[in-house]
């Protein structure tokens, strides 16, 4: 996320992105963010509604986050599967290929969380920040099956 790309780091990159999703929310809505490096971390323990004051609080924490030094891809799509029963959608953002964590090996990934998925349903979409093209192709693989969208950041 420290890398420097068109003048802007992934990070800052990836925040945009987070902070425009965020602010598009409509009110009815409900959601929660789950941030990863080495460790899966939760803005909120459950899905809150889109209010005004949510996503001002949501853009804070999102404003003050700073680059990990690994991607546990795996740990967090297993959490973002297991947030909430009412969850209907996962937006994955990531700049790198999964790095730590249980689980690396992509196509690993890709079986085991396909396969817990079948039991939820989740719409799975991912957005890619300046990835490799094997990273892109994961992705892609990853959201198809749940009929979700693939979002490329350059």
């Amino acid at each position: 996320m420290k890398h420097v790309v068109y003048g802007r780091t992934r990070l800052e990159r990836a925040q945009g992105e987070l902070i425009a999703a965020v602010n598009g929310l409509d009110e009815q809505v409900e959601f929660g963010i789950l941030v990863f490096d080495e460790q899966v971390r939760a803005w909120r323990d459950n899905l809150v509604e889109a209010t005004d004051e949510n996503k001002r609080s949501a853009i804070r924490f999102v404003e003050r986050l700073a680059a990990g030094s690994s991607t546990n891809t795996y740990a967090a799509l297993r959490k973002s599967l297991d947030f909430d029963p009412q969850l209907e959608a996962i937006f994955i953002l990531t700049d790198g290929k999964p790095t730590t964590g249980q689980i690396v090996d992509h196509p690993t990934i890709l079986m085991d969380i396909l396969r817990r998925n079948e039991v939820n349903n989740i719409t799975i979409n991912a957005i890619a920040v300046a990835v490799e093209p094997l990273m892109a192709t994961f992705l892609q693989n990853l959201t198809e099956p749940s009929n979700g969208e693939f979002k490329e950041v350059r």
